[in-house]
């Protein structure tokens, strides 16, 4: 199994660190999908320490943080990592892509840390200034952003499946309790499935236009309509 070496940011490559964890077992199964995460913490180097740690019991395939050249890898594809294994209340986003397991009949979900591997991101930022950075208070950078989506595409092809907006979900669509960063997700999408902002605004004034152009007709169809019957 090889691992990402490297990622470009603003026309520079900067190496990945790679920092095996302690916190992982054995998987049979092929990875198809990357679960995103953040921490509240702002601080790369704790995170790292975190999830590293055999005492936390936790980890993740990647770790991006805030500052530029913050990244690291933390395992391999071929392995379980620990990072979404309760499934509590899903979503309908991990629902399509979830594995069931047999047993019983139970129908039961079989643990996403099999075949769903995580990306955490340090993205704490006490905005309020009350000196404890709550969930709402998570924020990205541009850097973060950037990276993401080489880490998603590394991914599909280290792993072999196709990268398409299934294969991509948040804790909270596993477990209801975790925090929601949809708002993560949703730019994340964007930047991998839609070529530039760009394009989203032509799209949005061509669908305009066609909207106005439908209302013309349909005025017109009526004035001719009232023309024939006098």
């Amino acid at each position: 199994m090889s691992t990402l070496k490297q990622v470009e940011y603003a026309g520079k490559m900067y190496p990945v660190r790679f920092v095996q964890t302690p916190n992982w077992s054995f998987t049979g199964m092929s990875k198809k999908g990357l679960v995103w995460h953040a921490t509240t913490s702002n601080s790369f180097e704790g995170a790292l320490s975190w999830l590293t740690n055999p005492s936390s019991g936790v980890s993740a395939l990647a770790l991006i943080g805030r500052e530029v050249g913050e990244i690291a890898i933390l395992g391999l594809v071929n392995q379980k990592l620990w990072h979404a294994g309760k499934v509590f209340e899903p979503h309908a986003r991990f629902k399509a892509i979830a594995e069931k397991g047999d047993m019983n009949g139970s129908g039961s979900y079989v643990n996403p840390n099999l075949y769903l591997d995580g990306v955490e991101f340090a993205g704490g930022v006490d905005t309020d200034k009350s000196g404890k950075v709550e969930h709402d208070e998570i924020e990205l950078t541009e850097w973060q952003y950037h990276v993401a989506t080489q880490v998603a595409n590394w991914h599909a092809i280290e792993c072999g499946y196709e990268l398409t907006e299934e294969t991509q979900v948040i804790h909270q669509d596993i477990a209801s309790y975790k925090p929601d960063l949809t708002y993560v997700l949703d730019e994340i999408k964007f930047r991998l499935f839609k070529k530039s902002k760009q394009d989203a605004k032509d799209c949005k004034q061509l669908q305009e236009k066609i909207e106005t152009q439908d209302t013309i007709i349909s005025l017109l169809l009526k004035i001719i309509s009232l023309i024939f019957k006098k």
